[in-house]
C-alpha cells in the first residue's frame, strides 16, 4: 500500500503496446479523469505525457487509499477502461478485437498489468523524470514535434509558459520552496 503525501512517476501501458492514444479521444479520458483526481484532492499532479502508447504520471498522492482498488492509478485504469470500451462499442467495434484478453468470459484489458509506482525522492529525481517524460514526443517518430512544448498532451508547456490549459497542473517548485520555508 502506498502512502499519501509522497510524490510518485508510473508509466500505465496500453495492452499489447496498441496505438490506442493516437486518436485524441482516449487522450481526453485520461485528462477527464486526472481532472476528476485533482479537483476531488486525491492526487496533486505535476507533469504527465500521454504517449501513442502509454502514459506517463508524476503526482502526489493527497488522500491515503483504504484497499489497491482505491489507489489513484488503479482507479485512473478503471475508469478510463469503461470510457474507452463505451467509445470502442458504439464507434469502432472491430477495433475491440485487439484487446480480448478472453472471449468466452467476455474479458477485454486495455491496459498492461505492469505500471507499479516509483516513489521519487529528491527534486533532481524529480527534474530528471519530468524533462525524460518531456523530451520523449520530440524522440517518437509517429508524433510529429520538433519541441517538447508543442506537444499538447503534455505538461511541457505548462512548465515553459505558467499556463495550465488543462486545468490539472501543480508547479513542484512552489511545493517545494513552500517546504523549505518552513524547515
Amino acid at each position: 500500500m502506498m502512502n499519501s503525501d509522497i510524490i510518485t512517476f508510473f508509466t500505465l501501458g496500453v495492452y499489447k503496446h496498441q496505438n490506442l492514444f493516437s486518436n485524441d479521444i482516449y487522450k481526453s479520458y485520461v485528462i477527464e479523469h486526472l481532472k476528476l483526481l485533482e479537483k476531488t484532492g486525491v492526487v496533486k499532479v505535476y507533469g504527465f505525457c500521454i504517449m501513442p502508447t502509454h502514459v506517463n504520471i508524476i503526482w502526489k498522492i493527497l488522500k491515503h487509499p483504504g484497499s489497491k482498488e482505491d489507489m489513484p492509478h488503479v482507479n485512473l485504469m478503471k475508469m478510463t477502461s469503461y470510457k474507452f470500451l463505451v467509445h470502442l462499442r458504439e464507434n469502432h467495434p472491430s477495433v475491440l478485437d485487439r484487446f480480448w484478453v478472453d472471449r468466452f468470459f467476455q474479458k477485454i484489458q486495455f491496459w498492461q498489468k505492469s505500471g507499479v509506482p516509483q516513489e521519487i525522492n529528491s527534486t533532481e529525481e524529480l527534474e530528471h523524470i519530468l524533462n525524460f517524460i518531456h523530451q520523449e514526443p520530440v524522440q517518437e517518430t509517429r508524433i510529429e514535434v520538433t519541441e517538447a512544448e508543442n506537444y499538447t498532451y503534455s505538461s511541457s508547456r505548462f512548465y515553459q509558459t505558467g499556463l495550465d490549459e488543462w486545468g490539472i497542473l501543480s508547479d513542484y517548485k512552489t511545493e517545494f520552496e513552500l517546504e523549505k520555508e518552513m524547515v
